[in-house]
């Protein structure tokens, strides 16, 4: 029985610990003519996984910069 709860609580840590989610905050000067061109746009991505990681690197294809929170 104790063999069961061990096991138990250490799937539920890994589960734990591998859902953490991230926060990228990514930044660039506004190249649109109709704003200045000192407007920085910020975008906020948070998530976890692929999708995320994959949302951020095409904002970095973009020439956003982003930097994790």
């Amino acid at each position: 029985m104790i063999k069961s709860l061990l096991i138990f609580c250490a799937a539920a840590a890994v589960f734990t610990l591998s859902s953490c989610e991230s926060c990228v905050t990514c930044t660039s000067m506004s190249s649109d003519p109709s704003f200045d061109e000192s407007v920085l746009l910020e975008e906020e991505l948070c998530g976890r996984g692929k999708v995320h990681d994959d949302a951020v690197e095409r904002f970095e294809q973009a020439g956003w910069n982003c930097e994790e929170e």
